[in-house]
């Protein structure tokens, strides 16, 4: 049920910002004493005074933890000292994980996802290990399972969606993938079709980052073909 949110707690002092959280109902605005998040949350409160902000609403409890935990990594980024106990999703300080928390993370995590290069990988760890071997050495996963949730437009460049499983009557339309033309004459709608004839052809090990790296000329050849985008 779309019945979650995520939120903010403002100084009311002067605006800014030190908690964001996630919640249902009116929990943004009523926390018992049992539900304040930690001492310094408390400290705050009571010095400054506290303004709460929705900033989306209408959400999966699994999208809204997700977007609690970007947000959380991209004020800490900025700057901001925000009193939560995570730092975003990559470690704990001082803190577990609730069962309901682990549910989420792996849900979204665990799963295949797709970019806009026509690549796809078998989880959101293995696209951000390809990123950060191809130039973004920073590249987190939390942002492009944002991406691949529609909760940002897009992350490093490209645009993501999670691959739900390929129709028995796939067409590369299904996809936003780059058109791959090959030094043997043939063209692919994406480097994921590429790698895949690769596969029918007795090459079981092709992978679609290789023609990638050829594309972007990263590297000269991949399983004895150049490779290269159609459209440049």
């Amino acid at each position: 049920m779309n019945i979650y949110y995520v939120y903010l707690h403002r100084r009311a002092s002067d605006g800014s910002i030190f908690y964001v959280g996630k919640g249902k109902g009116e929990r943004y605005i009523s926390l018992s004493k049992s539900e304040r998040p930690n001492i310094k949350w408390i400290n705050v409160s009571n010095k400054h005074g506290v303004v709460a902000e929705i900033v989306q609403d209408g959400m999966s409890e699994s999208d809204a933890f997700l977007l609690e935990m970007w947000l959380i990594a991209k004020f800490r980024h900025e700057g901001i000292d925000l009193s939560n106990m995570t730092d975003g999703g990559e470690g704990v300080s001082g803190y577990s994980w609730s069962q309901e928390q682990k549910d989420a993370k792996s849900k979204s995590m665990g799963r295949a996802v797709c970019n806009s290069d026509g690549m796809r990988f078998h989880s959101v760890k293995s696209a951000e290990a390809w990123l950060r071997e191809n130039g973004f050495p920073n590249a987190a996963r939390t942002n492009i399972s944002m991406a691949a949730r529609g909760l940002r437009g897009s992350a490093y460049g490209l645009s993501w969606w999670y691959d739900e499983g390929e129709p028995k009557d796939y067409k590369a339309s299904n996809y936003c993938g780059r058109r791959i033309y090959c030094s043997n004459g043939m063209f692919f709608e994406t480097s994921l079709m590429a790698e895949r004839w690769l596969a029918e052809c007795g090459i079981k090990s092709a992978s679609q980052s290789h023609i990638v790296e050829v594309c972007r000329s990263k590297r000269r050849s991949a399983y004895g073909f150049k490779w290269e985008y159609a459209d440049e």
